[in-house]
C-alpha cells in the first residue's frame, strides 16, 4: 500500500542536487537515445531496427561513452544484444 507524503519528493530533490548537472558524456548518451528512438519509430522505411542498435553501439564507442572493456566485461548482455539484433534482421528479410 502506497501512502502519500512529502518525504519522497524531498528525498528525490536532495538526490538530484547531489548528482549535479548532466556531464557531457550523459548529454551525448541522451542525444543517442533520442536519435535511436526517433529512428526506431519513424525510420522503418529507411533503416532497419537492428542497424539502428548496431549504429548506436558503434557511436557510443566512437564518442567514448563506453569503452571496449565495458563490452568485454558484460559479455553475456552484449551476446544477447547482438544475437537478438541479428535475428530481428534475419526475420524481417
Amino acid at each position: 500500500v502506497l501512502k502519500s507524503g512529502d518525504q519522497v519528493p524531498r528525498w528525490a530533490e536532495t538526490e538530484l542536487q547531489a548528482m549535479g548537472p548532466l556531464c557531457s558524456r550523459e548529454k551525448r548518451m541522451l542525444g543517442l537515445m533520442v536519435g535511436a528512438l526517433v529512428l526506431w519509430i519513424f525510420g522503418g522505411d529507411y533503416i532497419d531496427a537492428a542497424m539502428v542498435g548496431y549504429s548506436v553501439v558503434a557511436l557510443m564507442l566512437l564518442l567514448r561513452i563506453i569503452c571496449w572493456d565495458d563490452i568485454v566485461s558484460n559479455k553475456a548482455a552484449w551476446n544477447v544484444f547482438f544475437w537478438l539484433a541479428s535475428l530481428i534482421t534475419l526475420a524481417t528479410g
